[in-house]
């Protein structure tokens, strides 16, 4: 694994920022809904098997998250609190390279980095779906 400059090559904004501006909007959207008493999404696949899914306490992670209980957000579901955590710093980095014309850096994995990496990412995934079954089951 290695970390690669690149440069400015790229005209527009950034998919990191637009990202990040995605994630604002839903953040701002949830923080609406919430604020204004309505009803909780269900979770579909609980619903019908009683088994909760992998993002199951993700509402409210966000919940915690917008009361400003970051530990309380992270017992809710490690794994999307991490996810959306890592989101956002690449949101805030990309759109700061766009703003001040910096260049950008990836992360560049050879061919048996990327498979560990996605036996890590599955493992992750499971590892995170058996804490929402013992949280939330």
């Amino acid at each position: 694994m290695k970390l690669e400059r690149r440069g400015r090559e790229r005209a527009g904004l950034p998919v990191g920022a637009l990202v990040g501006g995605a994630l604002a909007i839903g953040g701002a959207v949830t923080a609406v809904w919430l604020h204004l008493g309505l009803p909780r999404p269900v979770c579909l696949l609980r619903e019908w098997t009683g088994i909760p899914c992998p993002t199951c306490g993700t509402t409210r992670l966000l919940e915690a998250l917008l009361s400003g209980d970051l530990l309380g957000a992270l017992a809710w579901n490690p794994l999307v609190f991490l996810i959306l955590t890592a989101v956002a710093v690449w949101a805030v980095l990309s759109a700061a390279s766009f703003a001040f014309r910096m260049p950008t850096w990836r992360v560049a994995f050879s061919p048996g980095e990327r498979t560990w990496a996605r036996i890590l990412a599955i493992a992750a995934l499971v590892g995170g779906w058996a804490w929402v079954l013992w949280r939330n089951g």
